[in-house]
C-alpha cells in the first residue's frame, strides 16, 4: 500500500485519540472499495501503529435521496466483493443492510 498523501488528510478533532479502545473502526461513506481508497488505508495505518484490529462497517441505509432498488442490488454486489478482498486480511468487515427504513 502507498503511504498517504498529506493533503489528502485533515485532521477535524484537536485531540488525541483514545488509545484504550480495544479496536479501530472505519466506517464506509463514500468510497466502497478496498483499492485506491486513502481513507482506508489511513484505517489500517492506525490500526497497524496501534497493534488493534480493523473493524470496517459498512452501512446501507434504505431511505436517503435518489434511493431506489437498483443502487440497493448495485451496493450489495459491492458488499459482497468487498467481503471478498477483506477476507485475505487481518481487518473484519460488517456489512448491514436495513430491512426496512429508519431501522438504525
Amino acid at each position: 500500500m502507498n503511504t498517504v498523501p498529506s493533503n489528502r488528510i485533515t485532521v477535524l478533532k484537536d485531540t488525541k485519540p483514545d488509545l484504550s479502545k480495544d479496536f479501530v473502526l472505519y466506517w464506509v461513506i463514500n468510497f466502497k472499495r478496498t483499492s485506491y481508497n486513502f481513507a482506508l488505508q489511513r484505517a489500517v495505518k492506525w490500526a497497524n501503529n496501534l497493534n488493534k484490529p480493523l473493524l470496517i462497517f459498512d452501512p446501507l441505509i434504505l431511505d436517503y435521496p435518489m434511493s431506489c432498488v437498483r443502487f440497493h442490488k448495485f451496493f450489495l454486489e459491492g458488499m459482497n466483493d468487498i467481503d471478498e478482498n477483506i477476507t485475505k486480511t487481518k481487518a473484519f468487515y460488517y456489512p448491514y443492510a436495513e430491512e426496512t427504513s429508519n431501522e438504525s
